[in-house]
C-alpha cells in the first residue's frame, strides 16, 4: 500500500524488525509505536502491533491496533482477522464470527479465516455449521491442518470417531510437530 512505502524504510522499522527476529517483541513494541507516530496512515506497522499484542496476550489493545489498520485498509482480510482473533479472545463472539466472516470475504482463498469461524462455533457447541465450513476450506485447501484438526474435533463431537481418527492422523502425517493433533488423536 503506498501509505505504507515510506514506514518500509524507516530506522525505527528496521530497529524493530530487528528485535522480533530475535524473539524480543516487548523491545520492539515501544520502537514500533515510534514509527507508527512518524507514519500514522502506514496500515501495516498498526497490523503488526496487533500481531505483537495478540502475541503477548493484550487482546483489548491488539483490537485496537487491528482496528486503527482496518479503518486505514478496509480491505484488509489480515486486519479484520486479525480483530476477529482479538475479540474472540476477549469473548465477543458474535463479533469474532462477523469478523471472521468479512475476512473470508475479503480473501476467498485464504483458509485461515473460514477455519477461524469454525473454531468460534466449535466453542459454542455448533458442530454441524463448523463441519460445513470446515469442508468448504478442505476442499480447496486439503493439507491445510489446522482445519483438518478442527474437522476431526467436530465429527469427534458428532459421534463420528473413525472419521475424527482419520482427520487427525492426517493432520499429523502432514505435520508431526502438531501436539494437539496427537493429544485429540489418543
Amino acid at each position: 500500500r503506498r501509505a505504507d512505502y515510506g514506514a518500509f524504510s524507516s530506522p525505527e522499522l528496521s530497529a524493530a524488525a530487528a528485535f522480533l527476529r530475535r524473539g524480543l517483541p516487548d523491545a520492539a513494541l515501544p520502537i514500533l509505536r515510534r514509527a507508527r507516530a512518524l507514519a500514522p496512515e502506514a496500515p501495516a506497522l498498526a497490523l503488526l502491533e496487533g500481531w505483537i499484542l495478540l502475541g503477548r496476550g493484550d487482546a483489548e489493545e491488539a483490537g485496537q491496533a487491528f482496528r486503527e489498520a482496518r479503518r486505514l485498509d478496509p480491505a484488509s482480510a489480515e486486519a479484520a482477522n486479525g480483530e476477529g482473533l482479538a475479540a474472540w479472545r476477549s469473548g465477543a463472539m458474535e463479533r469474532a464470527k462477523s469478523l471472521f466472516l468479512q475476512a473470508a470475504g475479503l480473501a476467498p482463498n485464504d483458509p485461515e479465516p473460514p477455519n477461524n469461524l469454525a473454531s468460534v462455533l466449535l466453542s459454542e457447541g455448533n458442530e454441524k455449521e463448523a463441519l460445513l465450513w470446515l469442508e468448504r476450506v478442505l476442499a480447496s485447501h486439503s493439507r491445510y491442518v489446522p482445519a483438518k484438526i478442527n474437522r476431526g474435533v467436530a465429527l469427534a463431537r458428532l459421534g463420528r470417531i473413525e472419521e475424527a481418527v482419520l482427520e487427525y492422523r492426517q493432520a499429523l502425517a502432514l505435520d508431526p510437530r502438531r501436539p494437539e493433533a496427537l493429544t485429540l488423536l489418543a
